[in-house]
């Protein structure tokens, strides 16, 4: 979808019986905060790029059905 630059990330700890919802709620929270961040950093003047090489294969799409069973034998519920 994006391969320019990173402007920046966060980590976040995954629960260890995390819901969809949870999940979803906490991500977003975090990327909202992040862009806050980022938009003041742009603003200052002082943000950093890192390159996004897609060829390290660290970007994650929207699940496919097998990762979504492995999730749910592993525990993980979507409510």
């Amino acid at each position: 979808i994006d391969n320019g630059a990173i402007l920046g990330q966060v980590r976040l700890d995954t629960p260890a019986h995390p819901s969809m919802f949870s999940v979803i709620r906490e991500t977003k929270e975090a990327g909202g905060r992040l862009v806050s961040e980022v938009v003041k950093a742009l603003a200052s003047g002082s943000s950093e790029r890192q390159p996004n090489v897609a060829s390290k294969d660290e970007y994650y799409s929207w699940p496919t059905v097998e990762q979504i069973q492995e999730f749910r034998a592993r525990g993980g519920r979507l409510i």
